[in-house]
């Protein structure tokens, strides 16, 4: 019982933390300075794991007395085997904590890549061989010892994919099983704890059982055995008992996955996540089963947004322009200043209107860098297919640069068709030789309407987009304003591309900056595992904005985002 609370209380606060185990397979987190809290939580779960590795050492010598003999020497020896992986594991940890953030980044990173084998892949699979053991032959809650079993199953293979995950390239990960395993690791984790409270409570009643049966008379026993009212009695006991166990053991695996989900550490690194956090795993397969059970409608969306029905936590404000012909919004939170602005393309298939998460997107943007937003609503597919929309994208950027804006001041940014329209403005601008803004963002970016990846959210809807835009294969795929892949790139400004590894737009955000590079291009690139299309623009709310709404990854990402414009920006001033 005391090995079951220290490990209940010792995995929640790690996880919880430090986003444990992850965090040993993310080299950026490991290179940073560790706070006290880290420092902290690291040796005091190292020192639990040491107590906890004597104890399960302990208990397995004295459960091997009550074993057949083959069960007995079973029972030892991988009681023994798990609890030196947990006592070389801690001090591994406290290793760790001393060469945190060193310049011996290598160093650290096999470190914690073999305390990750250890406590995460070794422990399991010993554990789950002695937990079967036990619960074969003593046969203490067999149902409840078996689904943990499966726990400590799944957690190590969960373990497996993330450890492979760290060693090829992000673009080739399994992030979409891994995730899946994961969801199924906590709760499953979950079952092998309560498990181990209850063998506890088994091992604990069934000693004192034993006392008291030494102790009485023999009449007693015997009375014991005969009277029926108390056997009657001791199984309507025995009935509750199981209802008893069965509520708060349901409640103790619910309570532990719900909060070790909803605690979930934000990573602060500038690094990318080396997995996806359990919500947005969690959101990722929930979308891709609404969108099988429900595909929606394919119509090109025009409803227009009524911000006033918006809600934020900061204080923003909307202005309607018109940027020589072009309608237009003017995003400015407050404290922003018009010494600087980014011209925002809003992603929708070049088929639809901007829609509220754009308008909470561009919000951020304005709050967290300081600068106006521009958002145009530029000319849609079909009735207006290439060029319509990318001649307003040009018109508005020349309508700021005659508002007094210097093109240093300007970043262009967009998501998905507005990513593909970010990248050929900038492309269209050099050939008209205007000046080039000081940056681009281009989020889950169409870079390559010559071919329709397949994309598990968005189905068939990528190939009607550019069939859409391009007129039904009037216009030439290829065209470098319409494909900007196959354009000639030099003198674009810096680019900073993001994508997801479970969207279309990994292949075309890859391959763009390889060429933006071989061009010469200053460039930032960051495939994000697990996530999917534009996921720095998903909130769970269509009206509200808040802290709570957002993924963990979607708000990284933000930060990573608006680093960077921020950077280019003061670099222009």
């Amino acid at each position: 019982m005391l090995l079951a609370f220290l490990l209940t209380l010792t995995s929640f606060t790690v996880q919880t933390t430090l986003n444990y185990p992850a965090l040993l397979l993310m080299q950026a987190p490991l290179a940073k300075p560790a706070g006290l809290q880290e420092v902290l939580t690291v040796c005091l779960a190292s020192l639990a794991f040491a107590v906890c590795s004597m104890l399960l050492i302990a208990v397995s010598r004295l459960l091997a007395a009550f074993l057949e003999e083959n069960g007995s020497r079973r029972v030892n020896i991988v009681g023994r085997l798990a609890g030196i992986s947990w006592a070389t594991g801690s001090g591994l940890g406290l290793l760790l904590v001393l060469l945190w953030s060193t310049t011996v980044s290598s160093v650290v990173f096999i470190l914690a890549f073999a305390l990750f084998l250890l406590t995460e892949i070794g422990a399991p699979l010993l554990l789950l061989s002695w937990t079967v053991i036990l619960v074969r032959q003593l046969r203490a809650y067999q149902a409840i010892g078996y689904l943990g079993a499966i726990g400590l199953l799944l957690t190590c293979l969960r373990s497996l994919l993330w450890g492979l995950n760290a060693l090829i390239p992000v673009p080739s990960g399994l992030y979409g099983v891994a995730g899946i395993l994961n969801m199924l690791a906590v709760p499953g984790s979950s079952f092998w704890l309560l498990w181990l409270w209850l063998f506890g409570v088994w091992c604990f009643r069934q000693d004192k059982n034993v006392h008291k049966l030494i102790k009485a008379p023999k009449f007693a026993r015997k009375h014991l055995q005969i009277n029926e009212t108390h056997i009657k009695r001791r199984n309507v006991l025995r009935s509750f008992a199981r209802v008893g166990v069965g509520t708060a053991g349901s409640a103790f695996v619910l309570a532990r996955t719900g909060l070790t989900i909803g605690n979930a550490p934000q990573s602060e690194s500038d690094g990318v996540p080396g997995e996806p956090s359990l919500i947005a795993s969690f959101y990722f397969l929930l979308s891709v089963i609404f969108v099988r059970l429900f595909p929606g409608n394919s119509a090109p969306l025009r409803t227009t947004v009524n911000t006033q029905r918006l809600s934020f936590p900061f204080a923003i404000s909307f202005e309607r322009v018109n940027a020589d012909g072009v309608p237009a919004q003017f995003v400015s939170a407050r404290g922003a200043t018009k010494n600087k602005v980014i011209l925002y393309l809003p992603g929708g298939r070049f088929m639809d209107v901007a829609r509220g998460v754009h308008f909470f997107f561009t919000a951020q943007l304005s709050q967290q860098t300081g600068a106006y937003v521009l958002m145009p609503q530029y000319r849609l597919a079909p009735e207006h297919p290439f060029p319509a929309g990318l001649q307003d994208c040009m018109t508005a950027y020349k309508w700021l640069r005659k508002q007094g804006f210097a093109a240093s001041q300007i970043i262009i940014a967009g998501e998905s068709a507005g990513g593909n329209l970010t990248l050929t403005t900038a492309l269209a601008l050099r050939e008209s030789h205007e000046e080039l803004p000081a940056a681009l963002v281009a989020i889950s970016p169409a870079c390559d309407l010559t071919r329709a990846e397949p994309d598990p959210l968005l189905g068939d809807n990528v190939s009607k987009a550019y069939a859409s835009y391009t007129n039904h294969g009037a216009v030439d795929p290829h065209h470098p304003l319409v494909s900007p892949l196959y354009a000639d790139v030099h003198g674009l400004p810096p680019t900073f591309l993001l994508a997801g590894t479970e969207e279309f737009a990994k292949r075309d955000t890859v391959l763009m900056a390889d060429r933006l590079r071989r061009a010469g291009v200053e460039v930032k690139q960051e495939i994000w595992p697990g996530m999917w299309h534009a996921w720095p623009l998903f909130t769970t709310d269509t009206t509200r904005l808040s802290p709570n709404n957002a993924l963990p990854e979607a708000q990284l990402a933000i930060k990573h985002i608006t680093k960077f414009i921020r950077k280019h920006q003061e670099r222009g001033n």
